[in-house]
């Protein structure tokens, strides 16, 4: 018994020293997608802000490839001591747990989760030339012609697929699935004509919908954005339980001591307050949630509501990244 006491007692002076010195030295942020995307853009605004607040180095390494499961599962190996964290997703921490048979981490328990850092909403949108004005338009048009209308997205198991295929089944409306390689080249097509609706982020969508490129229908929000007063929800057209938002947050190793995972949390929470950061994410269309949704804790009870969500849609619509 005195051998344990005294392991524990040592244990507990370690990860007291640890977090006394954090940070020790250069604070890398994970981000398993591509350089350029929303994401990664997002990355290097709260890098900056968290560098400023630490007094240490923050860089952004991307680690792109299989749908974020690369750079997610090289951090869940990553030492334990708050210098390697992971920018995660809906893909990465939620809906890869349905699209991969064998998920080399688990999103709810192979990390611990840090802050919350932002939601972006859906919208709905057509292409310019679609028979219809608005979301009732297109739902009538879908119900009543199933199986006629295409939809786009930026590949299987995507967010934008995700999101049409849960829209999908509400309706009804059995829409056939091009997938693309990447929102861009989806949005292009969107744009000339070739697929008939797609439903994405805010980042993407406002330039086009500001630039009358294509036509929006409705947002896929609980209520209306700030952005565009004018769409209305999904719910305001008479269809619940298919609110999408793509979320961002940053994730630790498993077993970071406590103390240096709220240490993070306070820094990244200084940097998303600034103005300057806030008025950023405004213009990306990212909503900053309040303090109390943002910590550890919360961000623990979100994954495990996502994981609830999205994998037994995919599941049902048996599709697959493998």
């Amino acid at each position: 018994m005195r051998t344990l006491a005294l392991t524990a007692a040592l244990a507990t002076l370690l990860v007291s020293a640890a977090s006394a010195e954090f940070p020790s030295r250069q604070i890398t942020i994970v981000v398993p997608f591509a350089a350029g995307g929303p994401s990664d853009a997002m990355a290097r605004l709260v890098a900056q802000g968290i560098g400023e607040k630490v007094g240490a180095r923050v860089i952004v390494e991307n680690i792109a490839g299989a749908g974020g499961t690369i750079g997610s599962a090289r951090v869940s190996r990553a030492d334990p001591d708050g210098h390697t964290l992971v920018f995660g997703n809906i893909g990465t921490h939620a809906a890869n747990l349905g699209l991969y048979k064998s998920l080399p981490y688990n999103p709810e328990s192979g990390f611990e989760p840090v802050a919350l850092l932002a939601s972006v909403p859906f919208v709905v949108a057509g292409k310019r030339a679609l028979a219809v004005d608005d979301f009732a338009g297109l739902r009538a048009l879908a119900t009543t012609k199933p199986g006629t209308l295409t939809y786009g997205s930026a590949g299987i198991g995507s967010a934008s697929h995700l999101a049409a295929l849960l829209l999908d089944a509400a309706i009804g409306a059995k829409a056939q699935h091009v997938p693309y390689r990447g929102v861009a080249p989806a949005m292009n097509d969107l744009v000339a004509g070739q697929i008939d609706f797609m439903c994405d982020q805010t980042v993407t969508m406002i330039p086009q919908i500001k630039g009358a490129t294509v036509k929006p229908l409705a947002v896929m929000s609980r209520a209306r954005i700030a952005q565009l007063p004018q769409l209305p929800t999904v719910i305001e057209a008479g269809l619940t339980g298919v609110e999408v938002e793509a979320w961002n947050a940053l994730f630790a190793p498993k077993g970071t001591p406590p103390e240096i995972v709220e240490q993070l949390f306070a820094s990244i929470w200084a940097a998303l307050d600034a103005p300057a950061i806030r008025a950023r994410f405004e213009e990306l269309g990212a909503v900053i949630p309040a303090k109390d949704a943002a910590g550890p804790q919360a961000l623990r009870a979100h994954v495990a509501a996502e994981v609830r969500k999205w994998v037994p849609v995919i599941r049902n619509a048996g599709i697959s990244a493998e």
